[in-house]
């Protein structure tokens, strides 16, 4: 496909990702329903954060499908926010009072499975578009059969809960096969995941230069969505023991998961663009010192607040302390720049030796310029700095006469 001709399908496409996700939340909101996909019972405002994930996936699809159409993995992460909006829409559409419900839930019941069984291809073709060699063909042919394994899961007689709808296809011959209620589709998509993640380490193992760095940003989302998921769990832990609202709590985990959702298309199209291919070690720099720098700051306060202040709990018998709350926002203020510093200074020691290195060979040759006056030994420490720190290829000095 040329890209005259793939541009405007591209763009078409996601302009049909906006038109379901418009419907959704209007929908949504009217009816307020439980937004219930993948056996996930959350309120209706998740919707909208389900659908700024797929926005990413819908754009950054389109964008990267534009530019390179003979590359898979810009028409894959269209699909994967088109299965998504889709998703959305259906579901807001089952929690009204509309005609065809019991059809529409029939299809979310299997679209919502694509996203899953999409981000396994993209694992197996990113970056190129190509499997690493022909032997991964069966991961791809057993994905491929996980897709159809939960489209023929939903052709079986069921009956959900939420609804009480009735399967409107129910083919009895299928009732207790394996593959009923998608449980095929199942077994299969854990074992084609782990597979393609084993694909992608052996492709980055074997990569080298902008290749690997396309991996890298790659692998960098991967690991942002897995934190995500953390922050998430952490979150509906905290809902139960902190004394405050549940929703803000989840709300706040799932946004941050959401976000850390919506890197791996993001991070997906600078790679396969190439558009500041070469920021990523900054960028996984600036990443494990702040992530690591929140995770010490939200410990000590929740160590204050839960900690201290159940024992002021204890004490006094009032189940709101106020002073305890501001005394934890202080100690995590005085301790934000210091605790930075140890963690920039750890970061740099354990995984930029070489940038460690090289701001302490300055910092060496700075106290000395303080006490050297002779010129040839200020000039030989000089251009000694200059091989340490930027390793040039051959360094001279040369020095104007007056």
């Amino acid at each position: 496909m040329s890209p005259r001709t793939a541009a405007p399908l591209a763009w078409s496409l996601c302009g049909v990702y906006f038109l379901l996700l418009g419907f959704g939340l209007v929908v949504g909101l009217g009816a307020t329903p439980t937004f219930s996909p993948v056996g996930l019972d959350v309120p209706v405002w998740s919707m909208a954060l389900l659908g700024l994930a797929f926005l990413a996936f819908s754009v950054m699809g389109a964008l990267v499908a534009a530019r390179h159409p003979g590359n898979a993995v810009g028409w894959l992460l269209l699909a994967i926010g088109l299965s998504g909006g889709l998703t959305l829409a259906l579901i807001a559409y089952v929690a009204t009072a509309l005609p065809a419900r019991r059809w529409a839930e029939w299809i979310s019941t299997w679209i919502s499975t694509g996203p899953f069984t999409q981000i396994v291809f993209v694992l197996l073709l990113f970056p190129d578009g190509r499997l690493p060699s022909t032997r991964w063909r069966v991961v791809a042919w057993a994905n491929a059969l996980a897709t159809l394994a939960f489209m023929a899961g939903s052709l079986a007689p069921y009956t959900t809960q939420d609804y009480a709808f009735s399967n409107p296809v129910g083919i009895e011959s299928l009732r207790g096969s394996i593959v009923q209620d998608g449980t095929l589709g199942w077994v299969l998509l854990p074992l084609t995941m782990v597979a393609a993640a084993a694909c992608f380490v052996v492709r980055f193992r074997r990569s080298t230069g902008d290749r690997r760095l396309q991996l890298k940003w790659f692998s960098f989302a991967a690991s942002l969505v897995a934190a995500g998921y953390l922050v998430l769990q952490a979150a509906w832990v905290s809902s139960w023991l902190l004394p405050a609202d549940d929703t803000v709590l989840v709300g706040t985990g799932m946004l941050v998961c959401v976000l850390c959702l919506m890197t791996v298309p993001v991070a997906s199209g600078v790679a396969i663009l190439r558009y500041h291919l070469y920021d990523i070690d900054l960028v996984i720099n600036r990443t494990l010192v702040y992530g690591a720098l929140t995770a010490v700051l939200a410990l000590v306060y929740l160590a204050g607040v839960v900690g201290i202040g159940g024992l002021v709990r204890e004490v006094t018998g009032q189940q709101n302390n106020n002073l305890v709350v501001a005394a934890s926002t202080l100690v995590v203020a005085a301790v934000f720049r210091p605790a930075r510093t140890r963690i920039q200074g750890f970061i740099d020691r354990r995984f930029y030796r070489h940038k460690y290195n090289a701001e302490q060979t300055l910092a060496h040759f700075s106290a000395r310029l303080r006490d050297q006056i002779e010129l040839d030994s200020l000039s030989a420490e000089l251009l000694d700095a200059v091989n340490k720190t930027m390793h040039p290829t051959q360094a001279s000095l040369w020095l104007k006469t007056p």
